[in-house]
């Protein structure tokens, strides 16, 4: 099969980890903010009395940055952005391996089946093995902010139990 230069440079790692590290990272610092108060609301619980202990998404906000300061939003980043380079990385290249695997020699144009192949290739291989271990890390981190010194001691705790 004959790779054309745009498909040749992508199937560089290089390439690949320029394009998956930038992408990862720009998200994370974008969402993870957004991620913290909604895992906060998905996991809230009344306090002694009846009541919750956030009204809305934007009351929820404002009191992890009066309690918590600012950095009480990107609780649990730290390790997704040691990890988010490569991961990202890995996704775009088997993702690019994928649609190439899907084509035959005399394929020049990239169809749905290619992408969706693609698409496959990579979160078979990546998502159980690299993101949902870090996504529990990140979970637990937002969850119980005071319950761990960091993410090793979270780490740990997660494989004793």
């Amino acid at each position: 099969m004959s790779l054309s230069p745009i498909d040749a440079k992508r199937c560089q790692p290089s390439a690949n980890l320029l394009a998956g590290g930038v992408g990862g990272l720009a998200g994370l610092v974008v969402g993870h903010p957004l991620d913290t108060v909604k895992v906060r609301l998905q996991t809230m619980q009344a306090g002694g009395g009846t009541s919750l202990p956030y009204a809305s998404a934007r009351d929820c906000f404002l009191k992890i940055v009066r309690h918590e300061g600012m950095c009480g939003l990107f609780k649990g980043m730290s390790v997704l952005a040691v990890t988010s380079i490569p991961r990202f990385a890995l996704m775009f290249y088997a993702n690019t391996w994928g649609r190439l695997l899907a084509r035959s020699p005399e394929e020049s144009q990239l169809t749905l089946k290619h992408i969706l192949h693609g698409g496959m290739f990579s979160q078979v291989l990546i998502a159980p093995t690299i993101t949902a271990p870090i996504e529990r890390v990140k979970v637990l981190l937002q969850v119980h902010p005071t319950k761990f010194s960091g993410q090793v001691n979270c780490l740990s705790y997660i494989l004793k139990t």
